[in-house]
Order: C-alpha cells, then structure tokens, then sequence
C-alpha cells in the first residue's frame, strides 16, 4: 500500500471531497464515489505504473553514506563522474563535503577508495569534475573554494592532491576538458579578480596549469554577445555554449581571437539554456533547458548557420514538472539526467525521430516545484555500467538493457538426407522489458532443396515469433526428406528479415547443407552430420559439436590452445578475435566478439 500511495502522488493529485475523491493528472479526472470503485481504480492504476521505478534499467547497486551532512536545502550529493585506473572502473561522487572515488569493481560492495576534502566543506550545491591523462580536475561553486588536480596513478590505494589554488579560479560553475588540445573551460563562478563567464586553462602541465584566456577581459566583443556561459561541450577547439538564453558554435583556435560559427537564440519549448553535448557524428546536439515542463532537444548542428531542433521528447511518463538537467550521449544513445524523473534515455540514430527507449527512478517521491532526485548521470566507462547520482541517495550503478540483436545459432548446419525432424535456433543476447517481435523467412528463392521432396515444414513463412521479457531462445521446425533420387549438396537457407524492439544481429542467416545419403559412408555420414554453433559467439560464451568429437583448438598463428574430446570447448576466457577449430577432419574458422 505504501507503493501505491506513492504512485498515486507522484502521478495524480488526490483531492478529497466526501463522498467523492478525485484523481487528477496532466489530462484527466475521474471521479470515484464509493470505496470500491476506489479500490478497483488504485489497482488499476498501480497496473498501469508499476513499470515505473524502471524500464530497460536494472539497478546493480548503490553507496549512500548518511553521515554527510546536507546542505541548507536538505541535500548531500551532486555531480557524477567516471574514470578507469590500471583496469579497475571508479566513479568520482561529489558531496557536501568534497570528492569521494568509488571502486565500482564489485556493484553489491561499493567501496570508498579515497576522499578529497572540497577548500569549502558545508552549504554546497554544484561539484563539477573531469579527468585527463590520469588526473582527476575538481572544482565547485559555492563561497571560498578553488581548483583541485589529484593524481590517480598510486589507485587503489590513495589519489594525491598536487594541485589546490585559487590563483586561476575561485568558483566554477562546470568544467570540460577538450582532450585534443589538453585545455580545460571553467563556466561561471568568479576568480580573484570578480565574476567569471568563461576562462580556458592549460592543463598539459596537470601540477602547474596556466591561464591561456579571460574571455570576458580578453576579448572586447565576449561580454555583449555571448556573456555568462553555463555549460559547454568542446571537440578539438570548437565549442559548443550553453548561455542561459541561447546556444553558440564557437571556434577557439585562437583563444584569444575566437569566431562565432553560428548561434540558436529562439526555438520550441524554449526554457533556461542549461546544458549539451555533442554525438561523435558532429551533426547531432542533445540539448536540456533547466525548466520545470520543459523537453529535451533534439538537434541538427550540420548547418552551423542553420541549426535547426528536429524533435523534442520528455521523460516516458510525461509531467509538468518535468526538468531536464545534463545529457551525455554514448554511441546513438543519449543519456539525460532528470531530476524527479531519474535517468532517461533515448536513441537518437534518427534526430527527426527519437525515441525513449529506457529510464530509471533514482526517487520516488512526488514531482514538485523543486529538484529532487537525479543529479548527473555518466554512462562511458567501458564495461557498460552507467552511473548515476541522486541529491539525497548518492551513487547508483545501473545496467541498461540495451536493444539485443538477434541471432541464429550457427550461419550453417550439416544434415543428412532422411534425418526428420529437425530446428534450426535463434536467441537474444540479452533480456529487455520490451516485447521484442522476430520475423523469419525462408529464401526459397536461393535454397537448392524443394519443398514436399526433400524436406517439409509445418512453418507458413513469414512467421512471426514474439519475446516477452525473460525468454531469449526460440526455433523453427522442418524435416528431412528421404529422396530416393541420388542429387549434390542441397541448401535451405533460413533468414531474420525484421526485429522490432531489437536489431538483427551478425548472425542472420541459417544454411542448412543437405547431403545425398545414398553417397555417404557410415564415417563420412558422421563427420558430415557434426557441426559447431554458435559462431560468431559472444566473449564469455561456449563454443558446442553437434556431437562428442575430438577437437583441436589454435590461433591465427597456429599456436595450440587446447584439445578436447567432447561437445563443448569452453573459450569463455578467450580474448575477443579469430581462431580456428579443426575437428571431425576439417578446420573453420571462429570468430569470438
């Protein structure tokens, strides 16, 4: 009951009014006047949300210390970050009180490596972090702080401090480094001097960094036609600003001399110009304007003299008070942070039409004015695992259930003439909340084999086969024919035509090669039958015979790895690349990704 309650107000206001109460949302009221039809309704509306801790996301663990003390507002955390050191993953939390770095090695034991006291310890807000060449840059924006650069090389046991000075800056609202150029851009804040709008330091020294500009002292034009940046992306000396009330494309390849390439100041669902970041193909900007109601966009920066917003999507469960807050995309994934929302993520392969495909909520608490919940979120480190931060809950490690791709288990099995019934498989690499549809065709077009002679199916092709959540495996039925009629190798080729919810996987076509028993040997007839699945195979997976047989197992350089005598060679411990497999006296070649 205390779920339900909590669904009941994160996503209506209940009123009551005896002998009536009211359920209202964003576009409805019901109206309910007895207790049973009030039991029925919260039934059915728990249905309805019940997905919405999660969807696509599971959540692997979470480090929360609460003896922090909270800022002035009741929060403890900010910022997320994270880095990889001598093949350990960490995240860089930041709090109240300064930087805590997390080995996220073992998600259900998350354990605090090391802490960096912030110059400025207690009524704390913003942290921002970055990490270069195996330094990790800390600065905040509340009262006397400065700019700290801790070494990480001594991990997993400690990080030093080998910078902590106010000479360059006092407060900064975030920072990027453009690892091109080994420059970092202080937003906001202020320095010893006064306000800050946008500074560039040089970091190739990370003990001795250097003011390289002073955008607001340094060029006479800054101030009137960009001003107070909050945010920015940068990608080998061109940057991308986030201003309060509009976005620039600037080219700083000369710091001191920079070019305005092109500007959005007026766009749909316009709100405070908060934050954004670029996709790797340079013509895709996902951008969050910090408004209670506002949507994410969703943009095409080709036409730097054109930019143009190609769609806008909010969170899956849409609300007025809705606040997008920082996104950073990872291949065609754009992950956002969201405030009382969590994390959402979308695909955004196609600008113009972009989609929520997944979310988790790091708070459960009713939507407000505020902005509780999701701080930041970090999805690039290596093995996948995405990092989270909530203002009162601290760190979450998360897994997002990407779209599997869809595969048969073998690009070609051997069978005989005669043998009956037979499958040919096919399975998902992963689980997904999401029903994910395959579809299934025979290319009669290009199998040598007749239907009704050599084999037979139950099957009408096309066939759709259905993968709710926790199934991952499927097959498709035929039998073999025993044709009298002495013929070559006959093929019946199987393919994966479309997957919805999913993609088709590397492995999309099945060829069964079909061997004339009137012309094989008992010997030969045994070798032909036996085949090896899957292949390719996933990293961590085993490679299967059809049968026990004795195999041989090399590298491309035809070193031995291993010989066995059975139906299963365990490569689970290979590295990913090609090798080949001799068995039942003849070699393929496998491929493990």
């Amino acid at each position: 009951m205390n779920n339900l309650k909590k669904i009941l107000k994160k996503n209506y206001s209940l009123v009551l009014s005896k002998p009536r109460i009211f359920f209202c949302n964003l576009e409805k009221t019901i109206t309910v006047t007895s207790m049973k039809q009030y039991i029925f309704l919260a039934f059915y509306i728990f249905s309805l949300q019940s997905f919405s801790q999660s969807k696509n996301f599971r959540l692997l663990g979470n480090w929360n210390d609460t003896t922090i003390p909270t800022n002035a507002g009741g929060y403890t955390y900010n910022e997320v970050f994270g880095f990889e050191m001598k093949g350990v993953e960490y995240a860089v939390l930041g709090s109240t009180q300064g930087t805590h770095i997390i080995d996220i090695t073992n998600p259900t034991n998350l354990i605090e490596v090391d802490f960096v006291p912030g110059q400025y310890r207690g009524n704390v807000t913003h942290r921002d972090f970055d990490v270069r060449n195996g330094y990790l840059y800390m600065v905040c924006d509340q009262a006397n702080s400065s700019l700290q650069i801790a070494d990480l090389s001594s991990l997993p046991d400690s990080v030093s401090l080998v910078y902590d000075s106010r000479n360059l800056l006092v407060r900064s609202h975030n920072i990027f480094i453009d690892s091109a150029n080994d420059l970092l851009y202080s937003c906001g804040g202020n320095t010893q001097i006064g306000t800050n709008e946008l500074r560039i330091i040089d970091i190739s020294t990370p003990t001795t960094p250097s003011l390289v500009a002073d955008l607001q002292n340094d060029v006479v034009w800054w101030s009137s036609f960009v001003g107070y940046v909050h945010d920015i992306f940068v990608r080998d000396n061109i940057a991308y600003t986030n201003d309060e009330n509009a976005m620039h494309i600037i080219d700083f390849s000369n710091p001191l001399s920079p070019v305005i390439l092109g500007s959005i100041s007026s766009y749909m669902d316009q709100g405070y110009n908060h934050s954004g970041y670029l996709m790797d193909d340079d013509t895709t900007y996902v951008m969050c304007d910090e408004t209670h109601g506002k949507r994410t966009k969703f943009m095409d920066v080709s036409d730097v003299t054109n930019i143009q917003v190609t769609d806008l999507e909010g969170p899956a469960l849409p609300n007025s008070t809705q606040i997008p807050h920082n996104p950073i995309i990872k291949g065609k994934y754009a992950y956002v942070s969201y405030y009382y929302d969590g994390v959402q993520v979308y695909d955004i392969s196609n600008k113009f039409n972009v989609k929520n495909i997944g979310y988790y909520d790091t708070y459960q608490g009713p939507n407000g004015p505020g902005g509780e919940g999701c701080w930041g979120v970090y999805p690039l480190l290596a093995s996948g695992k995405i990092l989270a931060s909530d203002r009162r809950r601290g760190l979450f490690v998360l897994n997002h259930l990407t779209p599997p791709k869809v595969n048969f288990d073998a690009s070609s099995t051997f069978r005989v003439e005669g043998d009956g019934l037979q499958y040919v498989g096919f399975n998902l690499s992963n689980e997904l909340d999401n029903t994910v549809t395959v579809t299934i065709d025979l290319d009669s077009a290009n199998s040598t084999a007749a239907s009704g002679v050599d084999y037979s199916s139950s099957v009408v092709f096309p066939r759709t086969y259905s993968f709710s959540n926790g199934k991952v495996r499927d097959s498709i039925p035929y039998f073999l024919i025993d044709d009298a009629a002495i013929e070559g190798i006959e093929t019946l080729i199987f393919t994966i035509t479309t997957v919805t919810n999913g993609e088709v996987g590397t492995i999309s076509k099945d060829t069964v090669f079909i061997q004339d028993n009137e012309v094989v040997g008992i010997n030969e007839l045994n070798e032909v039958q036996i085949s090896m699945f899957p292949n390719p195979l996933t990293k961590g997976e085993f490679l299967y015979f059809t049968k026990k047989v004795s195999s041989s197992l090399f590298n491309t350089s035809g070193k031995l790895i291993s010989t066995q005598n059975s139906n299963r060679i365990d490569v689970s411990d290979l590295p990913k690349g090609m090798y080949i497999v001799h068995y039942a006296n003849k070699s393929e070649k496998l491929v493990i990704q």
